[in-house]
């Protein structure tokens, strides 16, 4: 595997990997020893069913195809959120945080009216936002 100028990053239980075909990989062991020292799986969605497979310490396998690319983590999350009446101040928002229930967002609400008046709420809504780990931090880097 390819790190950072070519240098080479060897395969982590802590990472999540597919293969250079676009299979999705689940790593068992990474120092079981010998030249195929990571030992796991790669998914066919033709057979509904996980290949054992082996790699180097560096994620290649002997047929190419295979070999391990480092896949960034899926993210999905749903939120509610209280959405507030447009206002002129740019200083304050017209939606507020994210919400693990319905109720969270509603007793949040009611624990801002002295900053907001009850009747500047004009909705609750849930919110799903998926992305890849990573997302929009690019520049920050």
């Amino acid at each position: 595997m390819k790190l950072f100028g070519g240098v080479n990053m060897k395969i982590s239980l802590a990472k999540f990997y597919k293969t250079r075909s676009g299979r999705a990989a689940r790593i068992y062991c990474v120092n079981s020893g010998g030249k195929f020292s990571v030992h796991g799986s790669v998914y066919s969605a033709r057979r509904s069913e996980w290949d054992i497979m082996r790699w180097d310490a560096f994620g290649k396998c002997e047929d190419n195809r295979y070999d391990l690319i480092e896949a960034k983590k899926f993210i999905k999350r749903t939120y509610w959120v209280n959405v507030y009446k447009e206002c002129d101040d740019e200083a304050l928002s017209n939606i507020s945080y994210g919400y693990a229930t319905k109720e969270a967002a509603n007793a949040a609400h009611y624990i801002q009216l002295g900053h907001i008046k009850d009747d500047d709420r004009i909705a609750c809504v849930q919110v799903t936002l998926s992305c890849i780990e990573g997302d929009g931090l690019e520049e920050q880097k």
